[in-house]
């Protein structure tokens, strides 16, 4: 789905500020209660919705907090801590909390986006010392499609793999843990074939494919 807004220019991060999200979870009230369907909704808002929602997005992939707590779907209860604790306790550090330059906070997915145009900074894997296993986790009703049409990227931008198997040292996220077909990619022949891979700040292994397809 395209766009109904612009992005704004790349979110230039202070540096200089770190572990924000653990500073902010820290210094902010205690957050009770599951986090499970606040995560759902900022997850899906900043993969994939922002732009249709009318939220300001950072060409890489930076929302401003102050106008995500404003949106309609979080509901007024929403605070800052709680999105610290989501950045912080999430089993697969699916988001980041930066501060930017001008001093305000902001909020991204690391991977996942469908939206686009979006471009979070990434690991460009270029050697097999880099990165020794990629495997994609899926279903059985999708395995006889795989089997020959290969792995789709559908509506995302990446086609995801995990450096390992879930529990596995490392292995924080990448694939579902109810996965039923393990699809393993040949990291050496990818390369050779010159199949653009990225590595996530949260270890997710990333593929464009060719034309959206990383064929059998």
């Amino acid at each position: 789905r395209k766009a109904m807004v612009d992005f704004t220019s790349p979110l230039a991060m202070d540096e200089s500020r770190k572990d924000v999200a653990k500073s902010l979870l820290a210094a902010g009230s205690s957050v009770a209660g599951s986090s499970v369907p606040i995560s759902k909704k900022v997850s899906w808002l900043l993969r994939h919705g922002a732009l249709s929602e009318g939220l300001p997005m950072t060409q890489n992939g930076f929302v401003p907090v102050s106008a995500l707590l404003a949106h309609r779907n979080l509901g007024k209860d929403v605070s800052i801590p709680m999105l610290a604790d989501l950045v912080v306790n999430n089993d697969k550090q699916r988001f980041a909390l930066v501060y930017g330059l001008d001093g305000a906070l902001y909020i991204r997915a690391n991977q996942g986006h469908s939206i686009d145009g979006v471009q979070v900074d990434m690991t460009q894997i270029t050697s097999t010392n880099q990165l020794s296993c990629a495997v994609h986790g899926t279903y059985y009703d999708a395995w006889q499609c795989i089997k020959t049409g290969g792995l789709n990227r559908m509506s995302r931008q990446h086609i995801h793999f995990a450096k390992g198997l879930p529990g596995q040292s490392g292995v924080i996220s990448g694939m579902r843990r109810t996965c039923e077909v393990l699809v393993y990619l040949n990291v050496r022949l990818a390369l050779q074939d010159h199949l653009p891979l990225l590595l996530s700040e949260n270890g997710v292994v990333l593929g464009p494919g060719f034309d959206g397809v990383i064929p059998p």
